[in-house]
């Protein structure tokens, strides 16, 4: 099971920083943001595994679906933003933290703003040719 993994990478990361907190909080910090780099390289075989069954639904929908691209980027910043704050505030810099979620969801905003023209020229489409 990798969720045992992943838990006990966790545990022991965490135990291992707050032994380190006391004496050299420097350390605590880094041993926190590589307990956080170890989980994430636990993930990638399962992040793999998602990213080909979207691609191979993307592929099968892509005449239907055209925005299927984007909201997989979308997906991929939600992800990435989360985890670089999540590594800013274990470190103690919840400001920065706040930033990079900031920058996340005005890339967000930047790749949904032609989704959301675009079905609404649908919606008017639709409504024009009642």
């Amino acid at each position: 099971m990798e969720i045992a993994r992943i838990a006990a990478v966790g545990i022991i990361g965490a135990a291992l920083a707050v032994i380190l907190r006391k004496d050299n909080p420097t350390f605590a910090m880094f041993v926190g943001v590589a307990t956080g780099i170890a989980v994430f390289a636990l993930t990638i075989p399962a992040i793999e595994t998602a990213l080909g069954i979207l691609t191979d639904l993307e592929n099968r929908a892509s005449a239907a679906f055209a925005y299927a691209p984007q909201l997989l980027k979308i997906v991929g910043i939600c992800y990435i933003a989360e985890f670089g704050a999540q590594a800013l505030r274990d470190a103690g810099e919840s400001n920065i933290a706040s930033r990079v979620e900031f920058g996340g969801k005005m890339l967000i905003l930047a790749i949904a703003a032609p989704i959301v023209a675009g079905l609404m020229d649908d919606l008017l489409s639709l409504i024009g040719g009642i």
